[in-house]
């Protein structure tokens, strides 16, 4: 995942850096979200194969840096290791540098067929799949506040397919105000 800051007129500010501390196969490491404190501190969160190659085990990572863009320790793994796909990450920081990780995991309960056409495409994309909203607090520092949490579970997902194989489920964002809450 590169990363590359800008000041407020749109300039660089450095050159282009990596989130994470070994780069891997861009279509391991995707779905990134970014969020700012108010001194300028900010966390890049991303889906991760827990196992390089094994797309039936995913994990959600997420790092810290400093404003100058200095890592601030590792990353971390916020997640479990977690079997179903996951289609969204985002990120929220409050005003101190606290900061909260929310991913959204969907269950498969449709008949996914796949034709053979060249490229694989949907053939039978009926049905609806659940989907299961979990976040996780982190301190200024990086420490976890606690344990992963569910925010919302059995949403009813009905996927589309917008290019071969690629859904495009509907989002799941998070927003944070200045003193945490979200």
């Amino acid at each position: 995942i590169d990363v590359r800051q800008f000041n407020s007129d749109g300039t660089p500010k450095g050159a282009v850096f990596s989130a994470s501390a070994t780069p891997l196969d861009p279509y391991v490491q995707l779905n990134t979200a970014v969020a700012m404190d108010d001194a300028g501190d900010f966390v890049v969160a991303w889906l991760d194969d827990t196992v390089p190659g094994n797309k039936a085990t995913h994990s959600v990572f997420a790092r810290r840096f400093g404003a100058n863009g200095v890592a601030k320790g590792d990353a971390v793994q916020v997640s479990g290791a977690l079997k179903n796909p996951i289609t969204d990450v985002s990120v929220g920081m409050d005003n101190d540098g606290d900061f909260a990780v929310l991913w959204r995991q969907e269950e498969f309960y449709a008949d996914h067929r796949l034709c053979d056409s060249g490229y694989s495409v949907l053939c039978n994309p009926v049905g609806l799949n659940t989907a299961t909203l979990e976040a996780r607090r982190y301190t200024a520092g990086g420490t976890k506040a606690g344990a992963p949490f569910v925010v919302a579970a059995g949403l009813q997902v009905e996927l589309m397919l917008v290019l071969p194989d690629v859904f495009k489920p509907e989002s799941a964002k998070l927003a944070m105000n200045r003193s945490g809450a979200f």
